[in-house]
């Protein structure tokens, strides 16, 4: 699979990075933010993106992942070390994603 990361961590994306490359998926990023989101999906579609909700400038993986859903079809695998009930409900039914609390 085509896998993008999300992170604006850099040893939590780079970690991510290494163990989906250990299983044989080609990874696409990391990238941080947004901006740097389309550019990667402009030259490449990933077929899944590991999301963290809170990245770079402010910005909200929530708001990313329903923007690759609603343009690319490309859903998320979230991640995050925040993650309360009143978040994870709102991303099930909004994203329809999957949640992986750190």
């Amino acid at each position: 699979m085509n896998i993008l990361i999300v992170e604006d961590e850099f040893l939590i994306a780079l970690d991510l990075q290494m163990q989906l490359e250990q299983l044989q998926h080609s990874v696409l990023g990391p990238v941080k933010d947004f901006a740097a989101c389309r550019e990667v999906v402009a030259q490449s579609r990933p077929d899944l993106a590991f999301m963290d909700l809170r990245l770079a400038n402010g910005e909200s993986g929530e708001d990313l992942a329903q923007w690759l859903l609603s343009q690319y079809s490309i859903r998320c695998i979230f991640m995050s070390g925040n993650l309360d009930e009143q978040t994870q409900t709102r991303l099930r039914v909004t994203c329809h994603g999957t949640l992986i609390q750190l």
